[in-house]
């Protein structure tokens, strides 16, 4: 359901927006997203060594050299920004309780973490690896200490980003020294606003080549984690049931407001609980009374 939720998003990027949107399936639009599509794709099925575990950034420079011999890349942002910054503590004012905004919030964290444990999940059969309780603490600590401590200096909250499991199984390339070098570049860049604005002028189209071969391999390894439930009736109703919930009923949602609309707006919250409470009511439950009745008898 990360990888099904992340299409939308990833598509609208592809196409350039919605209908109506200026540029939306444009040939400049597309000539972007599938060369850019085209190329991680063949380097991550056809390529090896090099090739292949560098396929999407080959990709995205070929993208971003087309998208600047095409004439679509906005430098007008750059002109804004200083070579050297420093971050301001609290830069909107002082912190102050609100309850509507914190009840809004823990919802939206409720669903971050729903998502983040699938992300674990999905990184886990992708690496070959148990991720123990132990391990998916710490990450979800690990997530919230860095969400509280980028909001003080006017950042945004963080989550585990699921396109990178499909870059993981596309690239084949699970080492952890490549994220720790970006995290380090990412800290640095921090400090000289001019070159993040750069890198942040990628357009839209050459992103979503790149992310939609991520999210359709995000979407195969949430099926390959399925064929390990055993195959009889209750767990194909599960499965079945919680991804036709997941996918129909936030349709319905949007429309309603407050915490209802914000629970049952979000594809992967929908799915988790559907999940959890039909397990409940068609294994845990039958076999809880199984029980009862056997000690009776």
């Amino acid at each position: 359901m990360v990888g099904i939720s992340l299409s939308g998003f990833t598509l609208s990027e592809f196409l350039g927006g919605y209908p109506g949107d200026k540029g939306f399936s444009s040939p400049t639009t597309l000539i972007l997203s599938v060369t850019t599509a085209t190329i991680v794709i063949l380097l991550s099925i056809f390529g090896k060594g090099f090739w292949k575990r560098f396929s999407f950034l080959i990709a995205l420079i070929v993208g971003d050299i087309l998208a600047v011999s095409l004439g679509v890349v906005d430098y007008s942002v750059l002109s804004t920004k200083s070579w050297f910054g420093m971050p301001h503590l609290l830069p909107y004012g002082s912190l102050k309780f609100n309850w509507v905004m914190f009840l809004t919030f823990f919802v939206a964290y409720v669903v971050a973490v729903v998502e983040a444990l699938g992300v674990y999940q999905a990184a886990g059969d992708t690496l070959k690896e148990n991720i123990s309780p132990r391990r998916i603490q710490n990450g979800l600590i690990g997530e919230s200490a860095g969400s509280m401590f980028s909001s003080l200096f006017g950042g945004f909250p963080t989550t585990a980003f699921a396109q990178n499991v499909g870059i993981l199984n596309l690239t084949g390339n699970v080492s952890r020294i490549p994220v720790i070098i970006a995290g380090i570049l990412f800290v640095v860049l921090g400090f000289v606003p001019k070159i993040g604005a750069f890198l942040a002028i990628t357009p839209s189209p050459v992103i979503g080549g790149i992310f939609l071969p991520a999210a359709t391999t995000l979407i195969l390894t949430g099926f390959n984690i399925l064929k390990r439930a055993p195959d009889n009736n209750e767990n194909n109703m599960i499965i079945g049931l919680s991804i036709i919930l997941a996918i129909a009923l936030p349709n319905y949602a949007t429309g309603w407001s407050g915490v209802t609309g914000e629970l049952l707006s979000n594809s992967i919250l929908v799915g988790a609980l559907s999940a959890i409470i039909l397990q409940f009511a068609l294994v845990n439950l039958p076999r809880m009374i199984k029980n009862i009745r056997g000690s009776h008898d």
